[in-house]
């Protein structure tokens, strides 16, 4: 009964460690952009009907990240005196 009883400890020793190590990792890898990309994936589309208290009105950022590098594009002449 004693061994079994040990057993069973290290197991659930075991299990709370990888739980422990799960959270550490899920935690240390969400970012603001993570965030935002699970904001916009699970929208359904439509503004918020109802706000409480004094809550901001949350507002989705749509801008494009750009490369600093690239030159905007209009499509016409304007391009060629960038």
């Amino acid at each position: 009964a004693e061994e079994k009883a040990k057993g069973e400890a290290n197991a659930t020793l075991a299990r709370a460690e990888a739980e422990a190590k799960a959270a550490k990792l899920i935690a240390e890898s969400i970012t603001p952009a993570y965030v935002a990309y699970e904001a916009a994936r699970k929208w359904d589309g439509k503004a918020p009907t109802h706000i409480l208290g004094d809550a901001a009105i949350p507002f989705l950022n749509v801008d494009a990240p750009t490369k600093t590098d690239e030159k905007p594009t209009t499509g016409d002449s304007r391009d060629e005196n960038y």
